[in-house]
């Protein structure tokens, strides 16, 4: 059983290897479509409501379905419409919710601080085996995900998140574990971990920074900023929500006891009480919105931890506002939520791809068709991958701790094992036959261990195999079926590395033949998707006429090939171009209004006047584009030759020629000393340069003449599209060699778009933005691998986002809630306040007297002394 489960288990992270590295198609682009995300949002609850049904029977309600605060049922459902949410959130790329979701994540970590703190408050239990239990939880699948994947921990942020604000917990209620049932102690200690949090974090200290001083500065995977600014850039999101939850949890019996007594008056007085309490919440939640959550993104993440917790509680108010709401929850929201780090962690390779930044796409050209193949695929996997966890963990990792112990050394020994055969082996097979040998000696080797009896001694609830005879007869079917799985693999082995596409990465040169080939294709501006997001960011609620914009796509290219041509954002141009690089243009006005569309999708959006015939320099941060006029051929070998070309550092010249020796020098084309002997030296100094420097050289050749729309005689006479051809016809001849890292012919894209010429040479602006495009693709394999003038890496210094005012708020927010018993923060004061009722800080003794005699507790009220009886373990409180 324990090998099934874990080939099982194998099998999933080689189909999460292969669709990361070797999927049958192109990673796909995410595409943000507003109207369907939220469909899907609208979609899961209407679903969920149709799976409504009352909670898990509560032995201490009678067997009624379990109506208390935060149940496990309720939790489970609050975690799964987060998730889903999350989720969709990454798969479209839904940037306008990102403060919505980073509060969803805000609320998983206070999960946390009150789960584990309740669960050290009933159990008191510490044992070490609590703790790999627990660790085994959070880190299991990362750990083999990491190594799979070759990612660092960091990647996955929730996974080092959770572990390390559970061990914050399991500290904070191990350290003088004896006050913990002290009705001041527990709370005087709490708020000592309160000021310990406003030190590291919100006082701007070298603090973090000493305690972390074992993480890297430099950028990795995962962390581009350094592992040292990303780990304090997560904590830092969150650092006050964990302790929250644990105020929620210490609070816990006095407000569910509170809840009761204003349940228990009547009915007018409960819902004034629960009303002033709620507009109470309300105001505070409608100001949150109005003015924290309505920040862009940058600035929003400097106020999240301190006021996160404003929705938090809001919506815990609210969602338990009367018993039957309590009592009931969405077994299909509920489903989700049981597999909420599995799903999380999934999604970077077998739902999305490329660490969660590209698509992983089964059906080409059936977006939506291909989501939901996909999705099925991705839920069913993480099902399984959590119901394995708890499988393993439970045959590995009993509560025996020399068990678990020798387990944890099997497992490394294992790993390390495995890690040396891959080291050593470069093929699948041979590393499928290794696997398949040391399978077979393992199985004997458990079969030997589980008929031992130290099995039975150490491991009393683990089954032992049973005696027979027979081992090696019934283990020949399993090794036929593992020889023919291992023959597959072969097989599929060699259809990735000759059919299947691969992961993203830079395009390779082999790509520079097929860059330039496309169409352009009609996009119909009379679609729902379209009319939606007119109206909606234009207040445009009809369109004249339909399908009368095109767009300029790729022609498809086999998977093999490896050219995943795509869109390039502003983000994704700013990222290559990193490193103070150097782009010069050189050229006519085609390499000219070229230069014009790089400025802008580098989001150089200032008007940039200039006169015609003149050099243009612009600047984006590091990066430094130039344009140089150089109409003629001649132009062109005097500007490479000059003094101030050949002094700086280029990256990557790009250079187009021409249309202005064929209107004024037509008669010198085959003259000595003409247009072809000069172009011929150019090209001789070009290939030169690029030899000898490592810069990066593109050819942009003329484009489409349009000859009924050029408006002068002289034009019309000698440059005309025939005339045009003739001379893009020898630079495709002279050009045609592999030491050119572009040859675009721009031709193939505005031939089709000649009509769209005004004056018959130039195009409107979305032309040379697509030329743009195709010659960003070219970066790919035209920048040079080193880095001239590249600036030192300096990282952000952690304490960035330290704020010791607001830090101070959370202190004495920390005070109130932990010393008015309140788990609202004090707003559940509000109403006793104002129209009387139970009062929290009042009903401690009451609340906390039956719980603790419920759990075997002697509380002394004169010294607030502790003494605590051997708990019973099935007790349960709080989940």
């Amino acid at each position: 059983m324990l090998l099934k489960k874990l080939t099982e288990f194998g099998l999933i992270l080689f189909i999460c290897y292969l669709a990361e590295n070797h999927p049958p198609f192109p990673h796909g682009e995410k595409v943000y479509d507003r109207d369907f995300f939220f469909l899907l949002t609208a979609l899961l609850f209407a679903i969920g409501y149709f799976t409504l049904q009352d909670n898990s029977p509560n032995q201490e309600q009678g067997g009624k379905p379990d109506s208390t605060i935060l149940n496990r049922d309720q939790t489970e459902e609050w975690k799964g419409w987060m998730q889903f949410m999350f989720l969709l959130y990454h798969y479209y790329h839904a940037e306008e919710t990102y403060n919505a979701i980073r509060i969803m994540i805000t609320c998983y970590v206070w999960m946390t601080g009150f789960g584990n703190f309740s669960f050290f408050y009933i159990k008191s239990d510490y044992s070490l085996v609590r703790v790999i239990q627990m660790l085994w939880r959070l880190n299991f699948l990362v750990i083999f995900l990491c190594l799979s994947q070759n990612n660092t921990y960091i990647l996955y942020y929730i996974c080092p998140l959770h572990t390390f604000f559970f061990f914050m917990v399991y500290f904070a209620m191990r350290v003088r574990s004896d006050m913990n049932y002290s009705k001041y102690g527990l709370r005087i200690k709490l708020f000592c971990l309160a000021m310990i949090i406003f030190f590291i974090w919100d006082v701007p200290s070298p603090i973090f920074s000493s305690l972390h001083s074992f993480l890297t500065t430099s950028p990795t995977v995962g962390a581009t900023g350094g592992q040292m600014w990303e780990w304090y850039f997560r904590t830092t999101l969150d650092h006050w929500s964990t302790f929250l939850g644990m105020i929620f949890a210490a609070n816990y019996p006095v407000t569910s006891l509170w809840l009761r007594k204003v349940e228990a008056l009547p009915p007018m007085k409960e819902w004034i009480i629960k009303l002033s309490t709620l507009l109470a919440l309300l105001c505070a939640f409608v100001w949150w919105v109005r003015n924290p959550f309505s920040e862009q993104k940058l600035a929003y993440n400097l106020t999240n931890c301190y006021f996160g917790f404003i929705p938090l509680i809001t919506y815990i108010f609210v969602r338990n506002i009367h018993p039957k709401l309590r009592s009931r929850s969405m077994n299909l929201l509920h489903t989700i939520g049981k597999t909420t780090l599995e799903t999380y962690l999934l999604q970077h390779h077998l739902w999305l791809t490329s660490n969660a930044k590209s698509l992983l796409v089964l059906l080409p050209g059936w977006p939506k068709c291909n989501f939901m193949f996909v999705t099925i695929i991705y839920f069913f996997a993480s099902r399984r991958v959590y119901s394995l966890t708890m499988y393993i963990r439970g045959m590995l990792l009993p509560n025996d701790l020399n068990f678990c112990l020798r387990s944890l050394s099997a497992i490394t020994g294992a790993v390390v094992l495995s890690l040396f055969f891959s080291t050593i082996l470069s093929s699948p097979g041979a590393i499928g036959s290794v696997a398949l040998v040391l399978g077979i000696l393992l199985h004997f080797a458990l079969s030997n261990v589980m008929k031992s009896p130290w099995a039975t001694a150490t491991a009393p609830n683990v089954v032992t195999a049973p005696k027979s005879p027979s081992t090696s007869v019934k283990l020949l079917p399993a090794i036929v079926v593992a020889t023919i799985v291992i023959l597959s693999i072969n097989c599929f082995d060699h259809y990735s590395q000759n059919v299947a596409a691969s992961s993203i990465a830079a395009l390779p040169p082999s790509c520079k033949i097929h860059a330039a080939e496309g169409a352009w294709v009609n996009v119909d501006g009379c679609s729902e998707s379209m009319k939606g997001i007119s109206y909606h960011d234009a207040k445009i609620s009809s369109f004249s006429q339909c399908n009368s914009l095109q767009s300029w796509g790729w022609s498809a290219q086999p998977p093999s090939s490896r050219c995943r041509f795509v869109h390039r954002s502003s983000k994704d141009l700013k990222k290559t171009l990193a490193g103070g690089r150097r782009i010069v243009f050189l050229g006519d006005s085609v390499v000219r209004e070229t230069f014009f569309s790089l400025a802008r999708l580098l989001g150089y959006n200032v008007p940039m006047p200039y006169e015609k015939h003149s050099n243009i320099e612009v600047e984006v941060g590091t990066l430094k584009l130039v344009f140089y006029w150089a109409p003629f051929v001649s132009d062109l070998k005097a500007s490479i030759s000059s003094s101030d070309l050949i002094s700086d550092v280029v990256d990557v010249l790009i250079v187009g020629n021409g249309l202005w020796d064929c209107l004024h020098k037509y008669d010198e084309f085959d003259e000595e000393g003409g247009y072809k002997d000069t172009l011929s030296e150019v090209v001789s100094l070009l290939d030169g340069d690029r030899r000898s420097r490592g810069t990066g050289v593109m050819w942009l050749m003329p484009s489409t003449v349009n000859d009924v729309n050029l408006q002068t005689e002289e034009k019309r006479e000698h440059m005309t599209e025939e005339q045009i051809a003739v001379y893009r016809a020898y630079q495709r001849s002279i050009l045609a060699h592999e030491s050119w890292d572009l040859v675009f012919d721009t031709s193939l894209v505005t031939s089709p778009k000649a009509a769209d010429s005004y004056d018959g040479v130039h195009y409107p602006r979305q032309v040379y933005d697509v030329f743009a495009q195709i010659i960003i693709q070219g970066f790919d394999w035209a920048l040079p691998t080193r880095k001239l003038n590249d600036p030192i890496f300096v990282p952000n210094e952690p304490g960035k986002m330290a704020n010791p005012a607001l830090g101070f708020f959370m202190l004495f927010l920390a005070l109130v809630g932990l010393f008015t018993f309140d788990g609202y923060m004090g707003f559940a004061l509000v109403p006793s306040l104002i129209v009387g009722g139970p009062n929290s800080h009042s009903l401690w003794e009451e609340a906390f007297g039956e719980l603790h005699q419920k759990l075997g507790i002697i509380t002394s009220p004169e010294n607030d002394h502790v003494e605590m009886s051997r708990m019973e373990e099935n007790e349960k409180l709080v989940p």
